[in-house]
């Protein structure tokens, strides 16, 4: 296969050419971006937001625990 624009036999896998940096092919749907991944960032922002918490209201925690762990059933 070679580059229409001028000639450089490129690899049937290459979106551009090496050469002249011609557009060969349009990129596969599965490459082209999509946006930002929300569900990722969702998750990180409230996994932050119980650690700020957890950080925030520890001794309330450690005393709950304490409370559960001491209970007889």
């Amino acid at each position: 296969m070679k580059c229409k624009q001028c000639g450089t036999k490129v690899s049937h896998d290459d979106f551009f050419c090496p050469e002249c940096g011609t557009k060969l092919r349009e990129y596969p749907e599965h490459y082209q971006s999509r946006g930002p991944p929300w569900n990722i960032i969702l998750f990180l922002i409230v996994f932050a937001a119980i650690i700020i918490f957890a950080y925030i209201n520890r001794e309330q925690i450690v005393q709950i625990v304490k409370q559960i762990l001491n209970i007889k059933l």
